[in-house]
């Protein structure tokens, strides 16, 4: 992904839950499996450039392992199809596992 379009992304979502990020993910592409890609792939950047840690949403306790293992965790827990998606509401919904801590530059 192009670092200016990454930055673009990080600025206007920073502050904001998941949802935000998924609205981009939908601009990107109508298929679904697109989007998902587009969210993990911005959703890693994110954290490996420290601007935010996955914490669970109700301890709101950081996720701990790897980059990787983190973003497994998310994955296995990722609606299947648009309609469990539900326009986004699933990033509030108890089968989510984890939310953004935004982090202080």
């Amino acid at each position: 992904m192009d670092k200016k379009f990454f930055n673009h992304i990080r600025e206007n979502i920073e502050g904001m839950e998941l949802d935000a990020l998924w609205d981009y993910a939908i601009e990107a592409s109508p298929d679904y499996s697109d989007q998902c890609e587009f969210f993990f792939e911005v959703l890693e950047e994110l954290i490996q450039t420290g601007a935010i840690e996955l914490v669970n949403m109700y301890t709101k306790q950081p996720l701990n392992g790897p980059i990787e293992e983190r973003l497994n965790t998310f994955r296995s827990s990722f609606p299947t199809d648009p309609v469990e998606m539900n326009g986004g509401l699933w990033f509030f919904s108890s089968s989510c596992p984890a939310g953004p801590l935004w982090t202080q530059k």
